[in-house]
């Protein structure tokens, strides 16, 4: 063994979900890092166990099963580093996505400037929103609040931290100063003990009296203003402060964490941090000036991850899900939202019914193709929501136009919902229905939780990370082209033909229909001309067409010619038929 390879180690990752708990095993083979081994157990965070070592060591039994090694010994202790005979592993690392979000309340000036600021940092860690508490009245109120009624708020709402935004730097000082003497510092003297830290992320010029207030009362930790300029966003700070946060109160007291803290020195990241890395190596890796979007849709937590030009941003919804997070969806939407996307008829109670029994077993499978589909259509409605959040935040920054979701390489999506979909075109059809992406876009699925245990590694040997993906870890579902423009029904909007090939093995796609075109139709790595008819574009203009080459995936070239936004027939019998035929087309392929 070369000296280069003496110095490679293997890595073994745990990921501990709400419902799930995964184990992956990167190793070197023939002197490059590789995927090697998958594996999963159910979770252990919830009783009766309450201990997540617990689930990550049925993982590893999995996975000593499937590889026929050995990483732990009689004790269940793992062995590292790895010994000469193969056993045990030289790393272990670990993320999680399972603990308690942390309790957020958020007090400011404007709702619709600094509040909604500093609402898209707390939503790109684990958080929940119990509270916010704003100078201006709150819409769905009659009357305005007073400063008792807002003290009040707060003390019930037992947040874990209270963050404070509000003015520009270099504004109006007394606003801000005012509600911090009134509200803030009465609210945690009237907690004593239990009062949460204070985060504050408003008027620089306010940084030190509002430190100066509220000593003595919570810890206080000041940061640059979410909103420095009236146009200009600067969430970065107040997200890193609430994801140290996040890690102190709910990470590190995870029960059974010390375990995996003893087999290996590295800190538990966070699942949407550690996904974060990796999808921002994707934007570099993939040499594309589009931009890179990772999805997750968990059982507890859906996450949207985005990059372009190294700017990333994440969206995590905890309020959302298709397991545990599946009444909070129920919450947010209307039932006929999720029935649109069934191609069989049931009634609203039946839905209400089986989604519930879902939320309060999430570890069952569906057990019939009718309860399968439903938990497919949730997941469309809990993917839509969750980039509702997002998309506004896109403009400026990842060429976002109309609020449509820009063309995009890679779209890396993993979740049980998609990765155990019965055909890989289920999950890419979640996908477009939920996205609708315009232009040409490339669609991946993360099969073997790949994207989350990458970026962990990536932190300590990159070269895992880049030669992993490279070494096609994950599944390349195919090219996604999406002509956008109006016209008749029926009429041509997209021609597919090979360059210098035969006009007889052209396809032509009409308006309204959606169709995978199978692998076998073109001959992969050759050039196909895409041409748009008069008055569509995908990507370069009205009407102009494209050269891209062809290559092979599971699902094939797909063409979404139904339009952007997507509309959905008001009959719900001829929707339901739609429905069926975009299900059938997307897994004949």
């Amino acid at each position: 063994m070369s000296e280069m390879q003496q110095r490679l180690e293997s890595f073994l990752v745990a990921d501990c979900g709400n419902t799930t708990t995964k184990a992956v095993l990167l190793d070197v083979v023939e002197g490059q890092y590789r995927f090697v081994a998958y594996a999963e157990a159910p979770s252990t965070i919830h009783k009766p166990w309450e201990d997540v070592s617990v689930g990550v060591i049925d993982a590893i039994h999995q996975l000593e099963k499937t590889t026929e090694r050995t990483f732990l010994d009689r004790g269940n202790s793992l062995i590292t580093p790895e010994r000469g005979d193969g056993q045990g592993v030289d790393r272990f690392l670990a993320v999680s996505s399972a603990a308690e979000p942390l309790r957020v309340v958020l007090a400011g000036l404007v709702r619709q400037v600094s509040l909604e600021s500093a609402r898209r940092a707390a939503l790109s860690t684990y958080t929940t929103i119990v509270d916010v508490i704003s100078l201006e009245q709150d819409p769905e109120q009659e009357q305005p609040q007073d400063d008792d009624a807002k003290i009040n708020a707060i003390w019930h709402a037992s947040p874990d931290v209270i963050c404070v935004v509000g003015g520009t730097d270099g504004g109006a000082t007394f606003p801000v100063l005012e509600m911090v003497r009134n509200v803030i510092r009465i609210a945690l003297y009237l907690m004593g003990e239990a009062a949460p830290p204070v985060i504050y992320a408003g008027n620089a010029n306010l940084r030190e009296s509002v430190v100066k207030t509220i000593e003595g009362l919570a810890p206080v930790r000041a940061v640059e203003n979410v909103c420095p300029l009236p146009d200009t966003e600067n969430i970065g700070p107040l997200h890193e402060e609430m994801e140290v946060l996040f890690y102190e109160q709910k990470i590190a007291d995870l029960p059974g964490i010390d375990v995996l803290r003893s087999w290996g020195p590295a800190v538990v990241l966070p699942t949407a941090r550690s996904a974060d890395y990796t999808i921002r190596f994707c934007e570099q890796a993939y040499k594309s000036s589009k931009t890179a979007l990772g999805v997750d849709i968990g059982s507890a937590n859906v996450t949207l991850c985005v990059c372009r030009d190294a700017q990333p941003l994440t969206t995590i919804r905890t309020d959302l899900g298709v397991g545990y997070g599946l009444m909070g969806l129920l919450e947010q939407v209307e039932l006929r939202d999720i029935m649109r996307w069934l191609p069989f008829e049931i009634s609203e109670l039946e839905v209400y019914d089986r989604l519930r029994n879902k939320a309060l077993r999430p570890h069952c499978i569906p057990q019939t193709r009718e309860d399968l589909l439903l938990e497919q259509a949730a997941a469309r409605e809990a993917l839509r929501l969750t980039l509702q959040d997002s998309l506004p935040s896109w403009s400026g920054r990842f060429d976002a136009r109309a609020g449509m979701v820009p063309p995009c390489e890679p779209i890396v999506a993993s979740g049980s919902v998609l990765t155990h979909a019965p055909y890989h075109g289920h999950a890419a059809l979640i996908l477009l229905d939920a996205l609708q992406p315009v232009g040409i876009s490339t669609l991946y699925l993360d099969e073997y939780n790949l994207v989350p245990s990458l970026g962990t590694v990536g932190t300590v040997e990159p070269l895992a990370m880049v030669q992993v993906l490279r070494n096609e870890g994950l599944t390349y579902l195919g090219t996604v082209v999406v002509p956008v423009g109006y016209t008749k029904p029926g009429e041509t909007v997209l021609t597919v033909k090979p360059v210098d090939g035969p006009m007889s093995v052209s396809a032509h796609v009409k308006w309204g229909n959606l169709e995978a075109i199978p692998f076998q139709f073109f001959e992969p790595g050759k050039m196909l001309e895409l041409i748009p008819a008069r008055g569509f574009d995908i990507g370069h203009g009205p009407g102009k067409s494209l050269t891209i080459q062809y290559r092979e995936g599971t699902v094939g070239l797909i063409v979404d010619a139904r339009g952007r936004p997507l509309v959905v027939d008001a009959d719900p019998q001829l929707q339901r038929r739609r429905m069926d035929y975009w299900l059938w087309e997307m897994m004949s392929s």
